[in-house]
């Protein structure tokens, strides 16, 4: 089974590179090697980025890669995310504007990050015609550390055109994402295997069009206040 790893900041270190088997993007800084790099996969071009350093070297390798014919979908994932749910905002304006103007002007499809210890599920429409879909965006987190969903900076992450579908606390997730033809599925579980929210991306691959459908059978949005504690042990 192929993994696609986004580089964390608790895993920024030597021990990174020794671990695993990962491509080397040869026209990017020695110490970005096997933390940026990209795959094809079945029709989906999976571009993996390093937010924790240098992040300003892979703006344009970003574009070129966004912009390389070839792929049907197109994915991007890194690890600290450009709205964050709990309301920690790592990125600099400056380059979250950059990368966020890439991920919007080359219409990519699936957005994956982490980081912030809670749920989130949200989009961004299409430049040009705003109650268009065009980018399915998700934060996860997956393991026992719990942030609460924060929403005061709802007004200036709708300012940049996001808007929050679903959010989740207190909850260790994990996702499945299926690509069948014109169709994209994601799907969030929860550690017990219950499915906690699921999306699909509809794309005409001629075109380009895409419109967004939500699964209906999902549970109740999960609070700190309907949920039990985890153990804050080891933490």
């Amino acid at each position: 089974m192929g993994s696609f790893l986004a580089l964390g900041e608790k895993t920024k270190s030597i021990l990174w590179r020794p671990q695993f088997n990962l491509h080397v993007e040869k026209s990017l800084p020695k110490n970005l090697h096997e933390t940026c790099y990209t795959v094809e996969y079945q029709g989906a071009r999976v571009i993996v980025l390093n937010s924790n350093q240098h992040q300003e070297e892979q703006t344009e390798w970003l574009e070129t890669q966004l912009k390389r014919p070839g792929a049907q979908w197109l994915i991007v994932a890194f690890h600290h995310p450009l709205f964050p749910p709990a309301g920690r905002v790592y990125f600099a304006d400056e380059l979250r504007t950059d990368w966020l103007n890439l991920i919007k002007r080359y219409n990519v499809d699936l957005l994956l990050q982490g980081h912030d210890h809670s749920y989130m599920r949200g989009q961004l429409p299409q430049l040009d015609q705003p109650e268009q879909f065009q980018t399915l965006v998700i934060t996860s987190v997956s393991g026992p550390k719990q942030y609460p969903s924060n929403t005061d900076q709802a007004e200036r992450y709708a300012a940049r055109g996001f808007t929050d579908d679903r959010r989740g606390e207190n909850g260790q997730f994990f996702q499945q994402i299926h690509i069948d033809g014109d169709t994209l599925t994601y799907r969030s579980y929860l550690a017990n295997g219950e499915r906690y929210d699921e999306a699909s991306i509809h794309k005409n691959l001629e075109t380009g069009q895409k419109s967004l459908s939500v699964g209906t059978e999902t549970p109740a949005i999960r609070t700190f206040k309907n949920t039990p504690d985890y153990s804050k042990a080891n933490l």
